[in-house]
């Protein structure tokens, strides 16, 4: 896929005290809107099944809630930092300064296990993850309608909040947002078709795992940041949603790296082949080469800065 849509806003309004985690219908919680629009990754589907998030912050957390519409609870991840995504998981990630390094993921499931993690920078990008960050305070509640692994069990889904500290940020050398701070951002819903095999669940043979996302990156790898949605910290909900004004500049430069088409183990275009814009300038760099245009800066080891 060579062209990826203009990520949405999402606001994320101060509450004035914490929100109660298992009671996600608390006065509280309406202050921020509900998500409601997830996309298949590659960006060509609608998720057929109501999945729904929203956020809210304070000085000392990220507040995020989810309510996701499931006939089949079952979960195989059990301890935690386990390969959560194996299961059919709800993630966050935050690129606090946008520039696509040093980024922070968390995930969990329906049982409640979960897996944090920081990347220095995307995979396509020869990135490593950091299994070695945690987010000390944690909290976390789940509310599943429904026995997990229990075929018989009549279930229609499940929920989760949970309050994120701010000072998990300090591992990816960030501070906490201040109103009016544009972050960005990403959630994403895995989903693998199961089927019951002699009264247990086992996943689906022929049908494909999907990823239902807030914004879809083009192809099959989260880890394009670049693309992911932007987070506006708000007083209230009734802001301006951001629009960025440099979108179709930032786009040109991934795609001249080839960063909305190619697959995570290509890794970025060789320096000869490059999609150049009559615009964009191609310099040194120590990751190899960095393409320049109209005040934006994109190496090739995936970080996006601004340029003088």
């Amino acid at each position: 896929m060579d062209i990826v849509n203009r990520p949405t806003t999402t606001i994320c309004p101060r509450t004035p005290q914490k929100p109660p985690l298992d009671h996600l219908e608390h006065p509280l919680w309406q202050a921020a809107p509900w998500i409601e629009t997830w996309t298949e990754i590659r960006g060509d589907e609608t998720a057929p099944t109501t999945i729904k998030a929203k956020l809210l912050y304070d000085e000392t957390h990220l507040y995020l809630a989810a309510q996701m519409q499931e006939p089949h609870l079952w979960a195989t991840q059990t301890e935690h930092d386990a390969s959560v995504w194996l299961d059919n998981a709800f993630e966050l990630f935050l690129d606090p300064n946008g520039d696509g390094h040093n980024y922070l993921e968390w995930e969990v499931n329906c049982l409640g296990t979960t897996l944090d993690l920081s990347m220095d920078r995307p995979y396509i990008c020869g990135g490593t993850m950091n299994p070695e960050l945690e987010i000390p305070g944690l909290e976390l509640a789940i509310l599943a309608d429904g026995s997990v692994n229990d075929p018989s069990s009549k279930a229609t889904g499940w929920e989760f909040g949970a309050a994120i500290p701010w000072k998990a940020l300090t591992q990816i050398d960030q501070e906490p947002p201040q109103a009016g701070d544009i972050w960005r951002f990403n959630l994403m819903k895995c989903f693998w078709p199961v089927e019951v095999v002699d009264g247990t669940y086992q996943k689906s043979e022929t049908e494909p795992e999907k990823y239902w996302c807030l914004a879809p990156t083009g192809v099959v790898d989260i880890h394009r940041p670049w693309f992911w949605a932007y987070l506006q910290f708000a007083e209230s909900a009734d802001q301006t949603p951001y629009k960025d004004p440099d979108w179709d500049t930032k786009l040109a430069l991934c795609q001249a790296l080839g960063f909305t088409s190619r697959a995570r183990a290509d890794g970025p275009n060789p320096k000869d082949s490059l999609y150049l814009q009559p615009n964009q300038t191609l310099i040194d760099h120590p990751s190899g080469y960095a393409v320049q245009t109209s005040g934006y800066q994109l190496s090739a080891d995936g970080r996006l800065t601004q340029s003088k």
